[in-house]
């Protein structure tokens, strides 16, 4: 089939920030293809967001309570209706031409269920195709690609709605902190393709409170741990060469964790502990440690893409 604006809705999701929630607003209504749904789902109790709303000329959802993160996501699914969904944050900005690029996605790829954007300052690319892509034919394609730091956004992104229907919110318990890619995984059946835009479409704003300027509100070292964990039974599922994957990278995501996200607990567990709880989950193997101390830099970069073999296309 072929989609158009009118099968696409945009739900961007308000908490609080009123000056940030007014300027992705913005960004929605000056895409360059129009005609399609925009509804707020608000929580949190902020008066102001109810005149913006109704400024942009968006549907609005306003609960008083402060819902949290994830109960908030979970009744803007259940609000969508139209055939592909956008779900987006108030502390976004996206580039004028995203909504455009995610439909000829849909039109142009074979059986995509999700469509994610690389993150940056889509002003300076650096040189990246606007109609380029990672095409990832099955999840575990999708798996590799963000396990080894590939740049995407989770804040927002592109699904079919059916699928997007389906996902669990309650994956919290386990993953706490970085619930965001079981998220997504959970609209991919084991058949189901995605694919990573190649232009940063989705440009981040940091603010007071997230991970990447205070490291308190970090995961902790369990969940990071919990989250190696999911990836690990992607890769198994798949077999074969993604099992070399995960064992030439773990090592890698393991440090990567505790050096970058898990600060919040160097006060109470040493590195040697990390190491040996990693150990326990069966995250670290022989060969994996092996591996992780013997191949560095270029070299283990040159036989992770050897491995998984990432299909880029145009779109």
């Amino acid at each position: 089939m072929t989609y158009t604006p009118a099968d696409v809705e945009v739900l961007v999701l308000a908490h609080k920030r009123p000056a940030f929630l007014r300027e992705a607003l913005a960004c929605y209504r000056a895409q360059t293809v129009q005609g399609f749904r925009l509804a707020v789902y608000a929580n949190g109790g902020c008066p102001e967001i109810k005149d913006i709303a109704r400024e942009f000329d968006a549907e609005l959802f306003y609960e008083e309570k402060d819902l949290g993160m994830y109960p908030n996501i979970r009744r803007a699914i259940d609000g969508a209706r139209g055939k592909l969904t956008i779900l987006a944050h108030d502390d976004d900005l996206i580039a004028p031409s995203y909504v455009e690029h995610l439909l000829r996605a849909f039109n142009r790829l074979d059986g995509l269920t999700l469509a994610i954007s690389r993150q940056g300052d889509y002003e300076h690319p650096g040189g990246a195709r606007a109609d380029a892509c990672i095409y990832c034919p099955a999840p575990a394609y999708l798996a590799a690609y963000i396990f080894t730091g590939g740049s995407f956004t989770f804040s927002s992104f592109c699904a079919k709605t059916d699928a997007l229907k389906k996902t669990d919110i309650s994956l919290n318990a386990p993953y706490g902190k970085v619930t965001d890619v079981p998220f997504m995984f959970q609209m991919l059946g084991p058949a189901e393709a995605s694919c990573v835009l190649a232009w940063p479409f989705v440009k981040y704003r940091l603010h007071d409170g997230q991970d990447c300027v205070d490291y308190a509100t970090g995961p902790t070292a369990e969940e990071w741990l919990n989250l190696t964990g999911f990836y690990k039974k992607i890769f198994d599922a798949a077999g074969g060469r993604f099992k070399w994957f995960f064992a030439l990278q773990s090592l890698r995501h393991v440090r990567i964790g505790w050096r970058d996200w898990c600060r919040c607990e160097h006060n109470r567990m040493t590195y040697r502990q990390y190491l040996r709880l990693a150990r326990q989950k069966g995250l670290l193997s022989f060969t994996s440690r092996v591996l992780g101390a013997l191949l560095r830099g270029k070299i283990s970069h040159f036989l992770q893409r050897r491995l998984v073999k990432f299909t880029q296309t145009n779109y």
